[in-house]
């Protein structure tokens, strides 16, 4: 194989593989941060639910 069919196989090949590893890079660190966004609102939500329960007990 020469120099040409070298770039050539770079060039076609390259460029999808690069895509793909940029993209699976992208979606790692998106799912990451959803699953911390997401143990987070389900702190907040049990802590509210604690707080709706005492307001509750408090009324009766």
């Amino acid at each position: 194989m020469d120099w040409s069919g070298i770039t050539q196989l770079i060039t076609n090949a390259g460029f999808p593989i690069a895509a793909c590893v940029g993209l699976a890079i992208f979606l790692y660190k998106y799912i990451q941060q959803s699953n911390t966004t997401i143990k987070e609102l389900t702190e907040a939500i049990n802590k509210l639910t604690t707080m709706v329960t005492i307001i509750n007990d408090k009324l009766k």
